[in-house]
């Protein structure tokens, strides 16, 4: 069985109530700019690392939501502004513990 290094990264984030981190519009349209830009594992919009013979569009560009864990430990903080806009609340809870 081929080991995949993306199950080896932490688990995504998730807010109090136990949902994603959303991206606004914005948000989502400078993501898959990054994405197409430096993701590994994007290649012409699909994912690599989730093709099992069929081309699968990369969820990531498609979702609102922070839903890949590559996208967000190894393509997000190339662009730390974004990573802090979708995540500026995260300190807020970080404070108050």
């Amino acid at each position: 069985m081929k080991n995949t290094p993306y199950k080896d990264l932490p688990p995504l984030e998730r807010r109090p109530d136990g949902s994603l981190y959303r991206m606004t519009p914005a948000q989502r349209k400078r993501a898959s700019t990054l994405i197409r830009r430096e993701c590994c594992n994007c290649e012409d919009g699909n994912c690599i690392a989730l093709d099992d013979g069929d081309a699968c569009t990369c969820p990531q560009t498609i979702s609102f939501s922070v839903c890949c864990k590559w996208f967000r430990w190894a393509v997000l903080p190339l662009d730390g502004t974004l990573e802090a806009e979708i995540f500026r609340d995260m300190s807020a809870l970080f404070a108050a513990m």
